[in-house]
């Protein structure tokens, strides 16, 4: 089994701040925030709250009905307005470029719908990647954890079993 780093939620969010501290250092100014899920959401959320920058998401997997593993990825969640891309400069967000496969799939997805300039941000990337992002936090070879994929948070059978008001 390969060796972990688990993040935590502060972890995370420090990785969000220098993300978007960086993003503001550089001359490029993203219209839309595109987030990849299902690994990208929580980031591209975050990033769209602190950069004040509109959001949306595409689903794109590895995976078939079967959860059999696919040679590359396949867009399963399209746009649902296409033509908001048209023209604009994209921040391309998901959780870590690890093959790089998937990014470099919503990467021409996004081209081939006219973005002007497309620019990538991860929490994370692994240097076998395909695609290195123009803002990351860390490089790694180790299997990441992010903090919204540990153990199943049990806060909302509590709050059912002991209901206070909030």
């Amino acid at each position: 089994m390969p060796a972990k780093i688990y993040l935590s939620w502060a972890e995370f969010e420090e990785a969000i701040q220098y993300i978007a501290l960086k993003l503001r250092e550089t001359r490029f100014q993203p219209d839309l925030i595109i987030a990849i899920a299902r690994g990208g959401l929580i980031p591209g959320v975050r990033l769209s709250h602190i950069l004040k920058i509109p959001m949306r998401s595409i689903h794109m997997t590895f995976y078939d009905e079967h959860d059999n593993r696919l040679e590359k990825p396949i867009l399963l969640i399209p746009l649902q307005t296409p033509q908001e891309v048209q023209g604009k400069k994209v921040l391309l967000v998901d959780d870590i470029a690890d093959t790089g496969m998937t990014l470099k799939n919503a990467i021409n997805y996004l081209r081939s719908l006219g973005a002007s300039e497309i620019r990538i941000a991860t929490i994370a990337y692994k240097p076998s990647s395909i695609v290195t992002p123009d803002f990351y936090l860390f490089t790694t070879t180790k299997w990441v954890v992010f903090p919204w994929e540990k153990e199943p948070i049990i806060f909302g059978k509590m709050l059912i079993e002991h209901p206070r008001e909030l």
